[in-house]
């Protein structure tokens, strides 16, 4: 645990704080996750009435602190509640008091189920003792929480891996390791297509007593993936909308506390498109912005924009296109192609700016 907490440490070790440029940037996740669903959803949003977002996926959690901290123009960065929850207990620790006093708040998001997906013989937490376990690439929230839940529920694991989860479920199929955590908002893409009923995998339950203390109950219905029959019940965590502390007289921070405070009113006020068929990722409709998943200050630019007297709402759009992750380059330059012959559309005589 005490490694745990000097890599985070070191991760998070502030410089000067970021500076923001003309293109601003929020930090997601890896290409086959929510996050960057989301984070593609909310730069649409913004781009729609001309605030350019651009979309930056990541190993994870931990490296957007990290990017929020000291990346150049990057206010926005989506993150696990729990590593959120593990800064501000840790923060008689030097470094990580220093991260708690410069992060704040945009809004509470949806909740991430954790996901453990193993090979046969694998039925409960307990089982994972003395095997090989994949717990997440080196800078992502599934690193953290992996590590929590094995330690709390007294797994003393023969090898717990850091690898990416696309890397892990090679090994899995490889045989070079037994299981591994994911945590995403359900459906994740990568078990929906990635996985088959012939790979003869599973999810494993979570409900172990020293676990749920730490973590809230969540379920992931039979049926989720094309391969799962029945009901798993696990814990999950909630995706937080997070930013910087601008609060310095400086015309970079009057900049950037103006863009989140633009971002958090776009997304207040158009939460109900959102949450339109066929517009944002489903998990919108679980995203409720006066949730307290976790101990943490607002941040008073997204409070200002909040009550500003400018509004921005959405009165129509086209139907997002589809996401260009084509495997194969013909097709994904073609899905490229007419994202682009689209957005050269003229917009519908019924989208204004309220």
């Amino acid at each position: 645990m005490r490694q745990l907490v000097l890599t985070l440490a070191f991760l998070l070790s502030l410089g000067a704080g970021p500076v923001l440029a003309a293109e601003a940037a929020i930090m997601t996740g890896k290409p086959t996750g929510t996050y960057i669903r989301f984070g593609q959803d909310i730069a649409r949003v913004a781009e729609h009435f001309g605030l350019k977002l651009a979309v930056q996926p990541s190993a994870g959690s931990l490296e957007n602190v990290e990017a929020v901290l000291k990346r150049p123009s990057t206010p926005f960065a989506i993150v696990q509640s729990d590593v959120l929850d593990f800064i501000a207990t840790f923060a008689d620790d030097k470094d990580l008091k220093r991260t708690a006093a410069a992060m704040r708040m945009v809004f509470p998001l949806y909740t991430e189920e954790v996901h453990l997906l193993a090979r046969p013989g694998i039925d409960r937490l307990a089982d994972l003792t003395g095997k090989r376990v994949a717990v997440g690439a080196p800078d992502s929230g599934t690193l953290l929480t992996a590590t929590l839940m094995l330690a709390s529920a007294g797994v003393d694991a023969e090898d717990e891996v850091r690898i990416d989860t696309d890397e892990a479920l090679t090994a899995m199929r490889e045989g070079r390791i037994d299981a591994m955590f994911y945590v995403a908002g359900r459906p994740a893409k990568l078990f929906a297509s990635d996985v088959t009923e012939a790979d003869g995998f599973h999810l494993v339950p979570i409900t172990d007593p020293e676990v749920r203390h730490l973590y809230q109950p969540a379920t992931i219905p039979a049926g989720t993936y094309p391969w799962q029959k029945a009901e798993v019940p696990t814990v999950a965590v909630r995706a937080v909308l997070m930013t910087y502390d601008y609060a310095r007289p400086t015309s970079y921070h009057r900049m950037a506390c103006a863009t989140v405070g633009k971002v958090a009113r776009m997304i207040a006020s158009n939460l109900d498109w959102l949450r339109g068929a066929g517009r944002g990722h489903p998990k919108w409709q679980e995203v409720d912005l006066d949730a307290h998943p976790v101990s943490w200050q607002r941040s008073a630019c997204a409070e200002a924009g909040l009550t500003g007297p400018e509004d921005f709402l959405i009165s129509a759009l086209p139907k997002t296109g589809p996401v260009c992750d084509d495997p194969n380059p013909i097709r994904q330059k073609l899905c490229l192609v007419r994202q682009q012959l689209r957005q050269q559309m003229p917009p519908a005589a019924d989208a204004k700016l309220m």
